[in-house]
């Protein structure tokens, strides 16, 4: 029957029936050139079963519809999902919500018979916040499954604060797309040699909640790939300003590749690069990263009253458990005066779970003064050897992390061992935030701290030609530096109601109680800030909220023994 006033007259309504609060909607054009299918609203399952049930009745749509080919009016079939709401299986806390899902898959008539998939907007949210979120996407999908392209650019908003809180999120959505995997043949979808072209893709980090010092960091580029590997071309903007400059990134089966990555940081602003990038670390999945190899890396650090640091590496080579590079180049600058600290050699370090295990340098070391345009100091041969004292860090009141449990919400969770229980080959340990020990397997556990051994080889003269002039200049920038250093270290806790069980004099963390020993406070730390307030005094029992607290973190205490021989 034709549809009522205010529709198209063009569209006849062929079925229409409503189980429950879903509704469903098939519709058809006069002329029978085109199908659509409207289901409002949509809650679907993520099962792995019901996600691959979904993939195949897809196919089976397509299939059906590029079968009318030898047809002259075959139609073009439309299925519409207006709001679609899913959860993750087993953990019903985080969800997608989905606005304007559009398949289109048209018959060989109209081109190449390819499919399309529209989604005015998707965000992955928890039973909180949204987490991230993207907005108008489309992507075509060739009639053979061999190619797929993005018809519009692929624009990613995150918040800052949710960035740092995403570690249960990441690893139940790669768990759920890894049982999702376990459904499919991927060797048969390799052979098939998938394609994929992203001409213009961005992602948005916003800090409203002042984590990162209310900056924008802003990642553009494009990409295309394959099954056997592809490329990505990126640069980055901080508050607009040019952060990365443009960089090509390829990867394939045994690695990821750049012959050039150069960025330029305001000193000010390196805090809050340091949140972003311990963010996207929690995003990347809890896996080995793989082996990454770099021509040229170079950081330009702009920093108050002219002062400028350039540090570069060439032939930097790292993957899960090593990194490599053969020479390292530091600069300082401020007007006409500068240093520059160059050294050419080895550099290796050795790592197992993120635990040094052995590492060395070994070269020459040469500091020249670029002011007299001179050589200052000349170290001809040395040799560094930092090796582990593994068994040293496993002690009775040594700070540790959990690391690689099953339980994700102990994950990263800190604590102090208090004793070893040998019948149960387990430490009692008591974890911040925690009333009552716990019992933790070894191999659950990771030290905070590394002991180690390190030994100095010099077997040839220091020469040492500096004037007091440039002494006393690099004596007072690398105090400006270290002040430099020390305010990007600095920890961001935001408060969202009152501090109860933290005790603070004088500025110092003298105790702490409660949630408040999983916020990233550490006793024996220093309170740099509230808000933006850095001086004088502030009742956190009154201030606004919520508020940002920026803290230092405790003095570190270094214990050694030392021989020196000649």
């Amino acid at each position: 029957e034709e549809l009522g006033p205010g529709t198209d007259p063009q569209r006849i309504q062929l079925l229409a029936f409503a189980v429950g609060r879903p509704s469903i909607l098939l519709e058809g054009a006069s002329d029978m050139s085109q199908l659509t299918l409207t289901v409002a609203p949509t809650y679907l399952s993520l099962a792995p079963t019901a996600v691959k049930v979904f993939i195949i009745l897809l196919g089976l749509v397509q299939n059906a519809v590029q079968g009318t080919a030898v047809l002259e009016n075959g139609p073009a079939m439309i299925v519409r999902l207006d709001k679609v709401k899913a959860a993750l299986p087993g953990d019903d806390s985080i969800f997608f919500q989905a606005a304007g899902l559009e398949c289109i898959a048209s018959s060989s008539r109209y081109g190449d018979a390819s499919s399309i998939v529209k989604l005015g907007f998707l965000e992955i949210s928890t039973q909180a916040e949204a987490v991230v979120s993207l907005q108008s996407l489309g992507f075509s999908i060739a009639r053979d499954m061999s190619a797929l392209t993005a018809l519009s650019p692929v624009d990613l908003s995150i918040a800052a604060d949710i960035l740092l809180k995403v570690e249960r999120l990441r690893d139940a959505a790669y768990d759920w797309l890894a049982q999702c995997a376990g459904c499919f043949d991927l060797h048969a979808s390799t052979e098939l040699g998938l394609s994929w072209h992203i001409p213009e893709w961005s992602a948005k980090v916003v800090d409203g909640a002042g984590l990162l010092g209310g900056i924008e960091v802003l990642l553009r580029g494009a990409a295309e790939g394959s099954s056997e590997g592809g490329s990505i071309s990126m640069i980055g903007l901080v508050d607009q300003q040019l952060m990365l400059e443009e960089c090509l990134l390829r990867w394939d089966d045994t690695g990821i590749r750049s012959s050039r990555v150069f960025l330029t940081i305001q000193s000010e602003r390196l805090r809050g690069i340091k949140v972003f990038m311990d963010g996207i670390l929690r995003i990347a999945p809890a896996m080995p990263p793989p082996r990454f190899q770099v021509d040229y890396v170079g950081v330009h650090v702009l920093c108050p009253q002219g002062l400028q640091v350039l540090a570069c590496a060439e032939h930097v080579v790292s993957n899960a458990d090593k990194l490599h590079l053969s020479s390292l180049q530091c600069e300082l600058r401020a007007g006409s005066y500068g240093a520059r600290l160059q050294w050419e050699g080895e550099l290796s370090i050795d790592v197992i779970d993120g635990r040094l295990v052995q590492g060395f340098l070994k070269g020459r070391v040469s500091l020249f003064d670029l002011g007299g345009d001179a050589r200052a100091a000349l170290c001809p041969s040395f040799h560094l050897k930092v090796d582990s004292a593994d068994s040293s860090a496993w002690m009775p009141g040594a700070r540790v992390r959990f690391a690689r449990v099953r339980n994700k919400v102990f994950e990263g969770r800190r604590g102090t061992l208090i004793e070893w229980i040998p019948q149960n080959e387990k430490w009692r340990l008591q974890l911040d935030g925690h009333e009552g020990l716990v019992l933790a397997s070894k191999h659950r556990l990771c030290p905070c701290a590394f002991p180690c051994i390190v030994q100095l080889d010099i077997r040839r003269p220091v020469e040492w030609e500096a004037t007091d002039e440039f002494t006393n200049w690099m004596h007072k920038h690398l105090l400006a530096l270290v002040d430099v250093i020390r305010e990007a270290c600095l920890t961001s806790v935001t408060l969202r109601q009152r501090p109860f069980g933290l005790r603070v004099k004088h500025g110092n963390i003298v105790a702490l109680a409660g949630s408040l020993r999983e916020s990233g406070l550490l006793p024996g730390g220093r309170i740099v800030a509230v808000g933006s307030i850095r001086r004088g005094n502030v009742d956190l029992a009154t201030c606004p909220l919520p508020t940002i607290l920026l803290s230092s973190p405790p003095s570190p205490e270094v214990i050694c023994d030392w021989h020196a021989s000649g």
